[in-house]
C-alpha cells in the first residue's frame, strides 16, 4: 500500500485522529493537578509515541496487525480509565471536563482501530 493510499484509507485517518486527540488531551492535561497525574501522563505520552511509531511503520512498511490490535486495545482501556480518573479528580473544572472528554474520544478512536485491524486480520 502506497503512502497516500494509507493516508486516505479509514485506518490512516483513524491513526491521524488518534494523534490529534492525544495531543489535545495532553495539552489540557497539564492545566490540571491531581494525585493520578503520573498514570495519566504516562498513558498519554505512551499513546502518542506508539501511535506515531505505528503510523510511520504502516506508511513505510507492511502493517503489523497483531501488534496494533494489542496496543490499541490496551491504550483504549487505559484511556478510558484516564477519562474516568480525570473526571472524578477534576470535577467542576472546565479544563478537567475537556481533558476527560478527549480521553474518552481517544479511547473510542483506539477502539475503532482495534475493530478495523481485527476485521482486516480475520478476512
Amino acid at each position: 500500500m502506497a503512502m497516500m493510499e494509507y493516508l486516505l484509507s479509514p485506518r490512516g485517518f483513524i491513526k491521524l485522529s488518534q494523534m490529534l486527540l492525544v495531543v489535545i488531551t495532553l495539552g489540557t492535561w497539564f492545566g490540571l493537578w491531581t494525585t493520578w497525574r503520573d498514570f495519566v501522563t504516562g498513558t498519554v505520552f505512551m499513546a502518542f509515541f506508539t501511535t506515531l511509531a505505528v503510523f510511520t511503520q504502516n506508511m513505510l512498511v507492511a502493517p503489523a496487525r497483531v501488534l496494533e490490535i494489542l496496543m490499541s486495545g490496551v491504550l483504549s482501556l487505559f484511556l478510558t480509565i484516564c477519562g474516568i480518573v480525570v473526571l472524578v479528580e477534576a470535577s467542576g473544572s472546565p479544563v478537567g471536563a475537556t481533558c476527560g472528554a478527549f480521553c474518552f474520544f481517544s479511547a473510542v478512536a483506539y477502539g475503532l482501530d482495534v475493530f478495523f485491524a481485527f476485521r482486516i486480520e480475520v478476512e
